[in-house]
């Protein structure tokens, strides 16, 4: 026989639908995605946020060697500080890996530029495209 439909009465029949499973699937799919987008979006900032501590700190740093040493001392202190060598009035660059460990300039992400100009040093820390993270001034 014929299956009675209940005279148009859906909510009596069992079961769903595949439009309904559809739209709960599109939902699912969509509530996944940003809490996805949300979680990624949040480690890219931890990241970037950490670079630039690291960074601040560092040329804030070097400026304040700067200010407080002269020639030898500058250079001493800085050797200390980093473990490079540094020449008291010579524009410098220093290249560091993802690991923020000194390195060679192939393969490097961030650099730390050391400008000297008469009585004044220009640091700036950069990323690898040139994009400045950090940069300070600072005169004699």
């Amino acid at each position: 026989m014929v299956k009675n439909f209940n005279h148009g009465n859906w909510k009596k029949e069992k079961g769903l639908t595949v439009v309904e499973i559809m739209v709960s699937l599109a939902i699912i799919v969509i509530v996944s995605l940003a809490v996805l987008s949300i979680a990624l979006f949040s480690t890219r900032t931890q990241s970037n946020t950490n670079v630039k501590q690291r960074f601040s700190r560092m040329v804030n740093d070097v400026a304040m060697m700067y200010q407080s040493y002269e020639n030898d001392d500058f250079e001493l202190a800085f050797n200390k500080y980093t473990g490079q060598t540094i020449e008291y009035g010579v524009d410098t660059i220093y290249y560091f890996d993802s690991s923020f460990n000194f390195s060679e300039e192939t393969g490097s992400r961030y650099y730390l530029n050391c400008d000297f100009d008469t009585n004044t040093l220009n640091v700036s820390a950069c990323y690898k495209d040139n994009t400045v993270i950090h940069e300070r001034s600072v005169a004699k």
